[in-house]
Parts: C-alpha cells; sequence; structure tokens
C-alpha cells in the first residue's frame, strides 16, 4: 500500500506538470497576432517586392515576397510597424489590433531626382542605367584623414579598398569589380573636375628602386584637400571603358570639388584636433627572459654540431670542437643576466620608436556670388605626426573656383595650388631590410640606446657572436625626442 501511495503521487505531479506547461504555450499563443496584407505603390498601385517590415522595438519581421503581400506573427501589445525600402520613403504605421492591413508606400522623389555626375555629363539617378555607387560631402565629413581615398573605405559597394601601410601621407589600394591583371595596375583611373589624374607610385619619392621590400610610396592624391570635395562617383561597369578607354578598365574615380553658389558670401571654418597612439604593442622578452633563450639556443647549436659538448664548455673550448661556428659561441655580454644580477639594461625597442603623435587640420572657406558669378575659395592646413618617431605629414593647400555666366558665354577657373612635405622613415619594411619596425622587434633588449656621454650606442653592431648587423640607429628614425 505504501508503494501504491508512492505511485500516486507521482501521478499526480506528472499530470499537474503537464497542464502547467499547456497553460503556458496558451497564454504564449493567446500574446501573438496574426497579420498579413499587401504593399503596393502609392501612385500607380503596383506590388512591391522585398519590402522590410518590422515590429518597432524588437527584432520581429519579415520581407513582403511577389506580389507584394506579407505575413507576421506580432506580440498583441505591438505598437507600429516600420516599412521601409529602397527608393521609397520610410513609413511608421501604427496597429490597432487589425487582422489584415494593406500598406502604401510613396516614391522619395527627392532621392530619384539627385543628380549624378556619370563621366560625359549628369542624370538623374532615376534614369541611370549604369553602375554608379555615390559619395556626397557628409559622407566623408569630420573623418580625420589626410586623403580622400582613405574616406572612402567601407563606403562604397563593389569597391574595396585596403590601406596597405599605416604612414603618414601613404596611399590606399583600391580595387574596382577585383583584381583584373596580375602584372598590369589594378587602380581606377581618378578623374578631379574633369581632369584625368594619374596615381602612378612607382616612380615617387619614397621607393627604393631595385628592392622589393621597399618603403611605401607618397600619395599623390594627398595634394587634394578631403574638405573642397563635393562628391565621389565610382563608374564601376564597361561604360567606363567606354568613355575612358584603357585608363578606365579598372574603373573611374569622378571626383566633383566645391563651386561657389548664388547669394551672400557664406564663410566657415572646419577643424579636428586628435592624439594618435598605437592601439596594441607587442609583449616582447625582457632581457633576462631572451639572455636565457639567447644561452639555450647556442648550447644546442653547439652540440647538434658537437653532440660530445657540455653546456659547461667555456669559449675556447667551443671554438677548438667547432671551428669557424660562432653562433655556439656564449656572449660574454649575456652572462650577468644568466646570474640575476639586478639593474642590468632592459630596453624595450618599441618605447623606443613609437610615441604619441598629434594630428590636426584647419580649413577656411568662403563661397557665394550672384546669378551671373559665382565663387568658391579655400586656405587648408594640416598637420599629422607619425606614431614612428621622424615620421610625418604636412599639406599647405589652397583652392580658389570661379564661374562665369554671360548669355551665352560661360567661363570657368580652377586653381590648386598644394605644398606637401613627407617626413618619410622605412616603418613598413623587414628588419633585414631596415625597417624600423622590424628591427625594433628583432634587436635584443640588453643594449642600451645611449652611451653615458649621450652618444648613440653602437654595441649591437659590432656584435660579433652571429648577430644582426643591419641595425643602424640615425637621428631620423630612432632617436627619442620625448
Amino acid at each position: 500500500m505504501k508503494l501504491f501511495g508512492q505511485i500516486s503521487l507521482f501521478s499526480r505531479c506528472r499530470y499537474v506538470l503537464v497542464l502547467a506547461m499547456l497553460s503556458i504555450a496558451m497564454l504564449q499563443a493567446t500574446a501573438q497576432q496574426a497579420i498579413s496584407g499587401k504593399i503596393t505603390d502609392a501612385e500607380n498601385g503596383d506590388a512591391l517586392i522585398g519590402v522590410s517590415i518590422m515590429v518597432q522595438g524588437t527584432t520581429t519581421g519579415t520581407i513582403s515576397d511577389a506580389d507584394g503581400q506579407y505575413s507576421l506573427n506580432i506580440p498583441a501589445d505591438a505598437g507600429t510597424l516600420l516599412l521601409s525600402y529602397v527608393g521609397y520613403k520610410s513609413k511608421e504605421v501604427a496597429l490597432s489590433g487589425q487582422a489584415i492591413l494593406d500598406i502604401q508606400l510613396e516614391a522619395d522623389a527627392a532621392q530619384l531626382d539627385e543628380v549624378i555626375v556619370i563621366g560625359y555629363g549628369q542624370q538623374r539617378k532615376a534614369d541611370l542605367t549604369t553602375a554608379v555607387a555615390t559619395l556626397s560631402a557628409k559622407d566623408i565629413k569630420d573623418q580625420p584623414v589626410n586623403s580622400f581615398d582613405q574616406a572612402l573605405i567601407g563606403k562604397l559597394a563593389g569597391v574595396q579598398v585596403l590601406q596597405p601601410s599605416g604612414s603618414p601621407g601613404a596611399g590606399v589600394s583600391i580595387r574596382v569589380r577585383g583584381t583584373g591583371s596580375i602584372t598590369a595596375g589594378n587602380e581606377p583611373l581618378y578623374v578631379i573636375d574633369g581632369v584625368p589624374v594619374s596615381n602612378d607610385n612607382n616612380r615617387a619619392t619614397g621607393q627604393n628602386p631595385g628592392n622589393q621590400y621597399s618603403e611605401q610610396p607618397i600619395n599623390v592624391l594627398s595634394t587634394l584637400n578631403p574638405a573642397d570635395i563635393e562628391s565621389i562617383q565610382v563608374l564601376k561597369d564597361a561604360s567606363a571603358a567606354a568613355i575612358y578607354g584603357s585608363r578606365g578598365s579598372n574603373g573611374v574615380v569622378l571626383i566633383t570639388t566645391k563651386k561657389g553658389k548664388s547669394g551672400k558670401p557664406t564663410i566657415s571654418y572646419n577643424a579636428y584636433y586628435g592624439i594618435q597612439e598605437t592601439a596594441k604593442r607587442i609583449d616582447m622578452l625582457n632581457g633576462y627572459e631572451w639572455s636565457l633563450i639567447n644561452f639555450e639556443g647556442r648550447n644546442n647549436a653547439y652540440r647538434d654540431r658537437f653532440p660530445a659538448g657540455l653546456d659547461t664548455d667555456d669559449n675556447p673550448t667551443r671554438a677548438a670542437n667547432v671551428p669557424n661556428q660562432p653562433a655556439t659561441l656564449i656572449p660574454p655580454q649575456i652572462t650577468p643576466y644568466l646570474s640575476n644580477t639586478p639593474g642590468l639594461t632592459d630596453t624595450d625597442w618599441q618605447d623606443e620608436i613609437f610615441r604619441e603623435s598629434p594630428i590636426q587640420s584647419h580649413t577656411v572657406s568662403i563661397s557665394g556670388g550672384s546669378d551671373n558669378v559665382r565663387y568658391y575659395a579655400s586656405g587648408e592646413f594640416m598637420d599629422q605626426e607619425g606614431i614612428v618617431i621622424s615620421s610625418g605629414f604636412k599639406r599647405y593647400s589652397g583652392r580658389f573656383n570661379m564661374d562665369v555666366n554671360y548669355g551665352k558665354l560661360k567661363v570657368g577657373m580652377t586653381l590648386n595650388p598644394a605644398l606637401t612635405n613627407h617626413d618619410l622613415v622605412n616603418s613598413d619594411g623587414p628588419w633585414f631590410d631596415e625597417g624600423v619596425i622590424g628591427l625594433a622587434l628583432s634587436i635584443s633588449p640588453i643594449w642600451p640606446v645611449y652611451n653615458e656621454d649621450g652618444t648613440y650606442n653602437f654595441g649591437a653592431n659590432a656584435w660579433g657572436f652571429a648577430m644582426t648587423d643591419f641595425f643602424k640607429p640615425s637621428s631620423t628614425s630612432v632617436r627619442n625626442t620625448r
């Protein structure tokens, strides 16, 4: 009887649990509401395919099908539907318990009437048939970049923008429709206010001819102030080659600069200031850890060449057992480190080449004019110090545009003087090509930067125990001026 009572109690608990789960499921079902309908064009009634429908404040949503129909289960307390569609105005629709809700969307006439520069003139966006990516001045505004091509990163669909170097004033690599050639160039053609501009950096200052590890060349396009740009269009299809020939085979980037507008003179000032620093530095071995690893490595090299050798063999013994093999000798400079003598030199060369560096830009512009004469003038000073000591980029630029319309006579003038100063440091090359960063990661930490008299310490250069002799400190690339 006792066992039967326990089984009966278990069955009752099981029934209660099942009833509770059913109640929760029924509550959840009653908390959902089904809604459906059709999305159409407000002007002609055509069904709209792929309209995004979202419940405001949630992640619940769907898209309309090929007939413009949609269906969606929404929370009972949902208050608003959000609808968006390319070329149409976004719309918010209040919910009040409807099961069927048909919605009409209005075309965004302002977006369709937008004028696009296409290389051989201008067209309304609604009439455009070529593949064009567009970027306006507001899209690149307030970005701390020294060149407009850096502002394109992540902004244009189908346009890949890579920045292979972080050196101040360095260029970027732009690919339209991917890589089209292995041996020939892949850079697009740049056209500034109708004038084709070459971005061929192969012979620009900064290259080291005949060296495959040459440093990053300067950016020819860095002479243009990004604040002077009105819009950027990228021609991505074959029409670019039809207009510009083979030069446009890799795409065309059209840059339109700002011009004056009729009205009272407008004066504007745009500036920014910031501090740059390395986001992360590599955790290196200190002098004691490095000396121990160096000691073990040389012992391994010694025993590999002379298996009967011992770690305690001194250098004369090692030289006798393995002649002409300096990699097997123990440098006397690491002996104090092996005995853990406190207070020895421990240099992190990253601290000696990197710094916190400022970047600033100041632009003043004035524009205005009448119906017949319009003008735009600007002046800029841009200064970027590199995070590698002695690297930097400065630009002094000006721009003056004037357009004169007198009956059938139309005359325009554009002046764009610019002076750029690149302080070049080989920061991108490997250590064996005297790349500063590569050397900072490879030089041993047991050497000080300066001798006691303030002169540079060249001890690592003269170290004859199979160590590097490439490290050559100089006042332009190593000295810490903090």
